[in-house]
């Protein structure tokens, strides 16, 4: 690396363990605040619309039922998925209104 840089070993290594200048340590306190902003729910990466999905399938097919097999279970929640009409769901913020009555 020294040769490439053309400098002395010891300027090299000296110039490694200088503290860090003002606008390196604003530049990684910058770089935290936006990894902790993107680890906050609602970002990009964020499964909160799988994980509504799933939560609403399995209030609203799969607790309610007791399946002998496991196909007979695939196949009903296939057909609650792909062949039933979305119904409207109630929400507690409107009163538990449908979208419709509401």
């Amino acid at each position: 690396m020294c040769r490439c840089l053309r400098i002395q070993p010891s300027g090299f290594y000296a110039w490694q363990k200088s503290p860090r200048s003002q606008r390196a340590r604003d530049d990684a306190r910058q770089t935290e605040l936006i990894r902790q902003a993107w680890n906050d729910s609602g970002n990009c990466r964020d499964n909160a619309v799988a994980e509504t999905f799933f939560s609403s399938l399995k209030r609203e097919r799969i607790r309610r039922r007791t399946y002998k097999t496991r196909e007979e279970a695939r196949q009903d929640v296939f057909d609650s998925i792909e062949m039933s009409p979305p119904l409207p769901r109630k929400r507690i913020r409107s009163g538990m209104l449908s979208p419709v009555e509401f």
